[in-house]
């Protein structure tokens, strides 16, 4: 199928199994909440990392791990002692996240 720059995205739609969106009918680029699309691609993990004791240690995990391109969301938490994180795995992989955290002094446990 065939389609011009402006013409729909339900190919890609489609293929990442939204059929109730392609089902509505065909958008246009200009006309699509990519935001919905994005969230498919992105990931979500939750990290021990032992070391958290203080604002000053949240301030500094969320300053450096904000900081990568791919970092959508970052949330440390000093009771549980864990960073919850929102990435996209194209752009930062969590060898890259785990040495991040390391090069600030603080370590991940597996």
């Amino acid at each position: 199928m065939s389609r011009c720059a402006k013409c729909c995205v339900a190919d890609v739609i489609y293929a990442c199994d939204f059929e109730t969106l392609y089902s509505a009918g065909p958008l246009l680029a200009s006309e699509f909440d990519w935001s919905i699309f994005i969230m498919a691609i992105t990931q979500e993990a939750v990290l021990s990392v032992p070391d958290i004791s203080c604002e000053h240690c949240v301030k500094t995990i969320n300053g450096a791990l904000g900081a990568l391109s791919g970092i959508e969301s970052v949330n440390t938490d000093i009771p549980t002692r864990t960073v919850q994180l929102r990435y996209d795995p194209a752009q930062v992989s969590m060898e890259q996240i785990e040495a991040t955290l390391d090069d600030e002094g603080y370590s991940v446990a597996k």
